[in-house]
């Protein structure tokens, strides 16, 4: 979809458009927060455009096609009961949220939003810290940049005190238990687990490194963004600026699991490397990635193993001691499948 937002905007060819339109409906038939990308259009149309009638309907009609196509299908499968079970369950849980506005309600929208965006910070680290001389005399030339830095820096540290929460991600990837969706393992993610001085001071690190990663790539992006005169740039820019704002925010009031965050990832990394001049510090590049590979192939690793385990177990009792699936305790994918 993104694709073709941005070879149209390059030619303003009215096919590109079109097949932009039917990529867009098929990712929101996929999952419906992919409406935010129809929409985001519509905002960056509006910004590049004059604003006549024939604009006006260009600027919506990608939108408004998604949002008939997407009642259609609820139509079609509520009335022959196809709909999933938990088809509407993060947006009952915002409108549960919108409805319902409390002190304890606005603590948890600032705890996912923040925990969110370190997360984002630590995935963006290999190219932050590669620019870090960069980041540094753009902290010392723009008054702008040190209040809003210093600023996020104090509600990461807000977050840490009243949350008492160290981990830098919210669930269901990552957890003091383990790594993956751990609600498939039977574990119960509630449980307080005793945490080691050490392992508690290596997460606030994280905290921290992840927000400064974080506050330093999306300031670079917004500054950049104020001065660049390229029409291709501005519009990937104002696309990745209003995509965090649009796609984050509503799942920061149901429940923003850090699993989410994959859509915004390329996009921050397309982003943040338009608005940077420089070449990559490669050693620092490479320093800060070789980790982040060697955590990720370990952690599916452990992830795949416990799973095929359990697995083998269930077909073992299904296929051999001739056991019914309702009699079994499988975990969610379990149960899920065969009953």
């Amino acid at each position: 979809s993104f694709q073709f937002i941005v070879l149209y905007f390059k030619s303003r060819q009215l096919n590109y458009l079109i097949i932009f339109t039917i990529i867009s409906c098929l990712a929101t038939l996929n999952r419906q927060i992919s409406l935010t990308v129809p929409l985001i259009y519509t905002f960056v149309y509006y910004f590049n455009t004059e604003k006549d009638k024939r604009n006006i309907v260009i600027g919506l009609m990608p939108f408004i096609s998604n949002c008939i196509l997407l009642w259609m299908y609820e139509f079609f499968a509520k009335s022959n009961q196809l709909l999933p079970g938990n088809y509407y369950l993060q947006l009952n849980n915002i409108l549960s949220t919108v409805t319902h506005p409390s002190l304890m309600t606005l603590k948890k929208i600032a705890y996912y939003f923040i925990t969110s965006t370190i997360c984002l910070g630590l995935f963006i680290l290999p190219l932050t810290i590669s620019n870090f001389q960069i980041h540094l005399k753009q902290l010392k030339q723009s008054r702008f940049y040190i209040m809003s830095f210093c600023i996020y820096l104090f509600i990461v540290l807000l977050k840490l005190i009243l949350s008492k929460n160290p981990l830098p991600f919210v669930g269901n990837i990552f957890y003091h238990c383990g790594v993956g969706p751990v609600i498939l393992t039977g574990y119960n993610t509630d449980e307080i687990i005793p945490l080691s001085s050490l392992t508690k001071f290596s997460y606030i690190c994280l905290n921290f490194i992840g927000g400064i990663s974080f506050i330093s790539a999306l300031l670079t992006v917004i500054l950049k963004h104020r001065h660049s005169n390229n029409n291709v740039t501005k519009v990937a820019l104002s696309f990745f600026i209003l995509l965090l704002l649009i796609y984050l925010i509503p799942l920061c009031f149901g429940y923003a699991n850090d699993r989410y965050l994959l859509l915004l990832i390329p996009f921050f990394y397309l982003a943040y490397s338009l608005s940077i001049e420089s070449a990559l510090v490669s050693k620092l590049f490479w320093i800060t990635l070789l980790p982040l590979i060697y955590f990720s192939f370990a952690s599916n690793y452990n992830y795949i193993s416990i799973n095929r385990a359990k697995a083998s177990a269930a077909n073992h009792l299904l296929n051999e001691l001739n056991i019914k699936p309702n009699q079994i305790d499988g975990g969610f994918e379990f149960n899920g499948w065969h009953l």
